[in-house]
């Protein structure tokens, strides 16, 4: 006899339980660069103030792009071969051709003269020409010029030659080359037909350039030669023209507070009031004799706009001040440092409005990037005052870095660089950091000769200061049943955006954690099974053909936002369609586990030993993952080659996959679902029945059944980020069928550009599970509202079987401005009726509903409660938000939905400002909770008590925190909640009034499903193991129920139950386990499977 265990109060969960399913809420918009999860990094954001160099060198022209050579592997090989050839000998390359470009040379810019970069099996070495006779051309009649500030390839007046030696060229005998180009520094915009031809010279060790005639053409070259044909058009625009798109760009980056200056010798505007003498300052690094200002110098230096938290308003003053500058003036290098200086000591105003003075949070990351494209100049700058002052604003606790733009002398940036670093060195406990890169540990400054090199400098600069300052963990971990007690978990590590997925044993009684039983990045396959798709949805096995290698250089990505899935025997007993012959068949499958990552793949591993069996490449992923070409900030292997490197980590494939078992007509299978999440605004959907990976060819079944097939993948004009968890259910059927299985999810922030998402609108989309096409009557889609409501979108939507006929025939789904959303007439040709089950009548985004909701079934048939919370913490501004937040019990049913659905009036609504409740049938009981701190005893905690709670109501709403002492921010629900027993458990989040810690505080609460009011004895707080009236705490001389647990720090996941037990886990803390009381009088049988 087959029993089947249905828990009243809550939805049924599949065989495999995700225990922890918390992910990092989507971005507000559009990436930028340098995405990271909001939980990685402090309440207080890294404080960059830039001070850019406005003087008038900076009208000079600098270079748009930056030429490279094809690759020279073949010359550079045959040179490295050759039987006198040891490591430190030149190289000299010839070019000669037709056309017209020009390149700088050693006399005109030793900075940017032409560099060699070659990559063997040993290493890899750059190497500039560094000296002006190394480089050199030849007229048609023989005659050498030595010491011109240009080469001009290759006509100056008549076709010439051009000759390129490098020095002590460390590769050794014989290496094995892999990669060669030598890379030039345009000096003149040229667009004319161009094609040259590159040689190298035959010689073991040749030597340089002479003025003898033709000393070029003379000498011997191999016999391979490179073409360059069709050379792209090169371009130069003003350096002040270059550096304001650059730092504009910089700036979009909402994870750091940016703040930005300029300086010039240029008065009134640039007033610095000349030195008076000298004096002696003692500094960490000792003393100093530097010149001395008079008393409220401004130190030639303007602070435009003070570093802020990130927001709209702040970022257009920082692009305001940015386009507002003029180039003029002379160089005062050293004193714009004491104007920074006296800017974090909150002794200098910014020029926004009245002005504003930067208060020190104490634990806030300070930064001085300055950019200079020249060397100052006594009697305020020299290297010696460049140290010291680096020292004194180290001391302020101000990491100093330095650019060079144009700059051929670093005498004084140098200076600088070495001081900061080894500061930055000095104390680990510090907030003082390297920034720098080093050589032979001497840090060295960004110098940058073109707009890519400026870019990639400020970009490097950024991606170091993040993968020093911000901390996280991954996403919480998914257990297994059927496999035994197994708890897989995920991470990421920031500095080099390389993740792994690992498995441990647990203990059910204890919660303890085992030994690790597996790591996936330790067993990957030396042979990976990867495929993609050909763009006709066809899957192909991965080739160079298919895709730039760019991101193979990871054994698995960064794994942030993605919850790991067990997919293994068929959980469910269906009593339709033959399902239980489905799960015979299906029994012995092989158990895995699928998670997406920010290499660009959804990867599947065998539960067992954690061995990779395949991974999967979107087809909407291929731009952005050829990207790489475009340049290193784009490569995701670029951070493990050079871990200082200019990487702007993106996410990928970041949704979490969701997996169903579902019925096409005739044949049962299992399909996997994933959204790319922060990642891009497409959903995928793989047949994953047998599990085992796509055959040879990479097609789908190749007659076992076993195989993976590609089903489909969705993207839509109005998609927008696919943040939302799709809903995959059976609904009523069109035609002669009579149901159909539907996969349902909203649409999410704007995947495009930012901006737009001021004028985005929310749309529910209803899919045909198995091939996509329409659910709903001509339409994949609706939009949420009939009325314009912009800058929207909508939580993950659930699906409601309110009849409990196995079909679902209700959907809810809130949104930003606080409402939410039942929607009817969800089935095969359906035309979905929209209406409010509830509403806080905002006008912006106050009372915002992100995670999605949880139901339970009510007393009376066909009556459902629907529970939810409002709040987010998706970007910075969110981490001091105020605002009263809630958390919802509604009960609803069919007559209310036929009244809402004859006038615009939503069923329930709130005034969060007067507190009036609105009426149509049911009011809405609020609850206030209270904080409390219990210091001694067995009770000893803190703990949330409701004081006054009435029951036999058909509503309720709690009101969140946002009154304690010390707060910053608001609390506010951010995940699932989960119903069971008559109980509705819910986890919250408070951002933590400890600025520097950055975790917040994690909340788990329990109450009554259908008052709100405080259970009995949920909690066993005296850990006796009872759950009674001890477990109760006195607050003024009265005994309350705990309505709410502390757990720890951290952002924390949905609450799971197994075992009488809640799983949490925190990003702060990890794994929590709680035993709870959970009353068996609400449990009946009806199905089997607690899972």
């Amino acid at each position: 006899m087959r029993f089947k265990l249905f828990f009243k109060y809550m939805t049924l969960l599949p065989t495999v339980v995700v225990l922890f399913s918390f992910s990092a809420p989507p971005a507000m918009a559009v990436s930028t660069c340098g995405d990271v999860p909001v939980y990685t990094n402090n309440l207080v954001d890294p404080a960059i103030l830039i001070l850019m160099d406005v003087s008038g060198s900076m009208a000079r022209s600098a270079p748009l792009n930056d030429p490279q050579t094809p690759d020279l592997t073949e010359i550079v090989q045959k040179n490295v071969n050759r039987s006198g050839w040891s490591s430190g000998n030149a190289m000299v390359f010839i070019i000669s051709g037709s056309g017209h470009r020009t390149a700088v040379s050693y006399d005109g810019s030793s900075s940017a003269a032409p560099l060699l970069h070659v990559e063997y099996d040993g290493g890899a070495i750059d190497i500039r020409i560094d000296q002006g006779i190394d480089d050199a051309e030849e007229a048609v009649d023989g005659s050498i010029s030595l010491i011109s500030p240009d080469l001009e390839l290759t006509y100056d007046g008549q076709n010439q030659i051009v000759g390129l030696r490098f020095n002590s060229v460390a590769i050794p005998k014989e290496a094995t080359i892999t990669k060669a180009y030598i890379k030039l520094t345009v000096d003149e915009g040229q667009s004319e037909a161009t094609s040259l031809v590159i040689q190298g010279e035959a010689a073991a060790n040749p030597p340089t350039f002479t003025a003898d005639p033709g000393n070029i053409s003379g000498r011997t070259r191999s016999t391979v030669q490179v073409e360059w044909p069709d050379l792209e058009e090169w371009n130069v625009d003003s350096r002040i023209n270059i550096s304001k798109e650059v730092i504009g760009d910089l700036i979009k980056d909402d994870s750091l507070s940016w703040g930005f200056g300029s300086w010039s010798e240029r008065p009134p505007d640039y007033d610095g009031y000349d030195t008076t003498g000298t004096t002696s300052v003692n500094t960490g690094g000792g003393n100093y004799t530097v010149p001395s200002y008079p008393s409220g110098s401004e130190y030639f230096t303007r602070i435009q706009v003070g570093t802020a938290f990130h927001d709209a308003t702040h970022q257009q003053n920082l692009l305001d001040a940015i386009d507002s500058l003029v180039p003029d003036g002379g160089t005062p290098l050293g004193p714009s440092m004491l104007a920074a200086k006296d800017y974090f000591s909150g002794l200098r105003a910014d020029e926004v409005g009245s002005g504003n003075v930067y208060v020190d949070p104490v634990c806030q990351p300070k930064v001085l990037i300055n950019i200079t494209d020249g060397i100052g100049y006594l009697p305020h700058t020299s290297a010696d005052y460049m140290e010291a002052y680096t020292h004194m604003l180290a001391d302020e606790d101000i990491s100093t870095v330095g650019v060079g733009f144009g700059l051929d002398d670093a005498s004084q940036l140098q200076r600088l660089a070495s001081v900061s670093n080894a500061r930055g060195d000095a104390d680990k406990g510090d907030n003082i950091y390297p920034l720098h890169e080093e050589i032979a540990g001497v840090g060295q400054p960004f110098m940058a000769g073109s707009k890519g090199e400026l870019m990639n400098a400020l970009s490097r600069i950024t991606s170091s200061l993040k993968s020093q300052v911000f901390h996280g963990s991954a996403p919480a971990p998914t257990t297994s049943i059927d496999s035994g007690n197994v708890i897989i978990s995920a991470k990421f590590m920031a500095t080099d955006w390389t993740g792994d997925l690992s498995a441990n044993n647990y203990n059910r009684s204890t919660g303890a954690l085992g030994a690790e039983i597996w790591s996936a990045a330790a067993v990957m396959p030396t042979t990976i099974s990867a495929y993609t798709g050909d763009g006709s949805g066809t899957v192909i096995p991965y080739s160079d053909s298919s895709l730039e290698p760019f991101y193979q250089c990871k054994p698995l990505g960064d794994i942030i936002n993605s919850t790991p899935i067990i997919v293994e025997k068929p959980p469910f007993y269906y009593p339709f369609d033959d399902y239980n012959s489905f799960r015979g068949e299906q029994q012995s499958r092989t158990p895995l586990v699928y998670v997406g990552a920010n290499d660009g793949a959804l990867h599947a591993f065998n539960l067992a030993d954690g061995v990779e069996q395949w991974r999967y490449y979107p087809e909407s992923l291929h731009g952005d993952l050829d990207a790489a070409l475009i340049g290193t900030n784009k490569d995701m292997c670029n951070p493990l080659r050079d871990p200082a490197g200019d990487y702007c980590h993106k996410y990928f494939v970041d949704g979490s996959p969701v997996a169903a078992d579902v019925y096409d007509g005739s044949d049962w299978s299992t399909i996997l679902v994933t959204g790319l999440g922060d990642g891009g605004a497409s959903y995928f959907a793989l047949d994953v029945t047998g599990g085992s990976g796509f055959d040879g060819n990479g097609n789908s079944i190749i007659g076992d059944g076993d195989d993976t097939t590609l089903l489909w993948e969705f993207t839509d004009s109005d998609l927008g980020l696919a943040t939302n968890e799709p809903a995959i259910a059976r609904v009523a059927g069109a035609g002669t069928s009579d149901h159909q299985w539907g996969i349902f999810f909203g649409s999410g922030y704007s995947a495009d550009i930012p901006s737009q998402q001021a004028t985005k609108e929310a749309y529910l989309y209803g899919l045909k599970v198995h091939d996509k096409t329409n659910l709903w009557a001509g339409t994949n889609k609706i939009k949420i509202t009939s009325a314009t409501l912009a800058d929207d979108t909508l939580s993950s939507p659930l699906v409601v079987d309110r009849k409990n006929d196995y079909l679902g025939d209700l959907l809810y789904t809130g949104n930003l401005y606080g409402s939410m959303y039942r929607v009817a007439d969800i089935g095969e040709g359906d035309a979905p009726t929209v209406t409010k089950l509830f509403d806080l009548g905002r006008s912006a985004h106050e009372n915002p509903i992100r995670a999605k909701a949880a139901f339970a079934y009510a007393e009376t048939s066909g009556d459902v409660w629907i529970y939810f919370g409002t709040g987010k913490y998706e970007n910075s501004a969110d981490k001091i938000t105020m605002e009263q937040q809630y958390f919802a019990g509604l009960k609803d049913n069919e007559a209310l939905r036929l009244i809402a659905e004859t006038g615009a009036n939503p069923t329930y609504s709130w005034n969060p400002i007067t507190d009036v409740k609105g009426l149509l049938s049911h009011d809405i009981n609020a609850i206030n909770s209270r904080r409390v701190t219990i210091d001694a005893g067995a009770t000893k905690g803190i703990y949330r008590i409701i004081k006054t709670c009435t029951g036999d109501v058909n509503s309720w709403l709690l009101k969140l925190d946002n009154s304690s002492p010390g707060m910053m921010g608001s609390e506010r629900v951010i995940s699932e909640p989960l119903v069971v027993g008559g109980t509705v458990f819910f986890t919250t989040f408070i951002p933590d009034e400890n600025i520097c810690s950055g975790n917040g505080e994690a909340w788990l609460y329990a109450l009554k499903y259908d008052t709100g009011c405080s259970t009995d004895s949920a909690f066993d707080i005296n850990d006796d193991g009872r759950f009674n009236a001890d477990d109760m705490v006195e607050v003024d001389g009265t005994k309350y129920q705990i309505a709410g647990i502390y757990l720890g720090s951290g952002q924390p996941s949905k609450p799971v139950l197994q075992d009488n037990t809640i799983f949490v886990s925190t990003t702060g803390e990890g794994l929590k386990l709680v035993k709870v009381n959970i009353p068996e009088n609400r449990i009946m049988l009806k199905s089997w499977r607690e899972k």
